[in-house]
């Protein structure tokens, strides 16, 4: 399944990340707000 719904994110047990046609995250979606989390206190913009 793709989506860009978050909420629907959360639901699942497996999360990929993909930008620019690269896995840039492959984990829980747990580890997905973890990951989230880390690139926005390093500065990255809120979407």
């Amino acid at each position: 399944m793709s989506t860009h719904d978050l909420d629907l994110a959360l639901e699942m047990d497996r999360v990929l990340v993909v930008e620019a046609g690269r896995v840039t995250f492959d984990g829980g979606a747990a580890a997905a707000v973890d990951a989230y989390r880390a690139l926005v206190t390093d500065g990255l913009a809120a979407p």
